[in-house]
């Protein structure tokens, strides 16, 4: 049985007025000659009104924006165990299948090699061979596999430095919060204006 979830939606008028602002604001920071103290209180103003927006969008945007991302969660959750048994199920029956699929694969291998020994010497004539092997590929045939491009990591030390991915937040973490020293990485002191 389903439940209803009623989805509030923002005010149109409260969204034009922000909108309307919001471009005020930004005319106001792109036409701003910063060059004597007035003008930097001035400066400093558009600067607070303009993270005083980003503060009510940002809160304004959980209002509406967390129960629909409970609900996902919740759902989310009550199929999370089913999903992964399936994909586990699809896994280990997929290795199962390929496994025999080798078996089969090496013992029709040998059966050919029998075969083509039986012709050289003469006991089996070419007509016959064909038709044995023929059937020994019929046994290679049953299985339904699809092959698809794929890649394997034999070195990763070899791997041209464009395909790796920096995690900055816990090169931060490291860097400034536990003091570490990492290797291409220096600890800097960023200037910010704040309000």
């Amino acid at each position: 049985m389903s439940k209803e979830l009623i989805v509030k939606e923002p005010d149109e008028k409260q969204l034009n007025i922000l909108q309307k602002t919001s471009s005020q604001l930004l005319r106001a920071a792109q036409s701003i000659a910063i060059n004597s103290a007035p003008k930097l209180e001035e400066a400093q103003l558009i600067l607070k009104r303009a993270r005083d927006g980003q503060k009510f969008i940002k809160s304004d945007l959980k209002q509406f924006l967390d129960p629909i991302k409970f609900l996902k969660e919740r759902i989310e959750a009550k199929y999370e165990a089913t999903g992964d048994q399936l994909k586990e199920t699809d896994l280990v029956i997929g290795r199962k299948i390929m496994d025999y699929k080798t078996s089969i694969t090496v013992a029709v291998e040998e059966k050919k090699k029998d075969i083509v020994a039986q012709v050289e010497t003469g006991k089996v004539s070419f007509e016959v061979a064909s038709k044995k092997i023929e059937k020994q590929e019929i046994k290679i045939d049953q299985f339904k596999t699809r092959k698809i491009p794929d890649i394997e990591i034999t070195d990763k030390g070899q791997i041209p430095l464009e395909f790796w991915e920096v995690n900055t937040v816990l090169l931060r973490k490291a860097v400034i919060t536990e003091g570490r020293e990492i290797p291409g990485v220096r600890k800097i002191i960023r200037e910010i204006p704040i309000t």
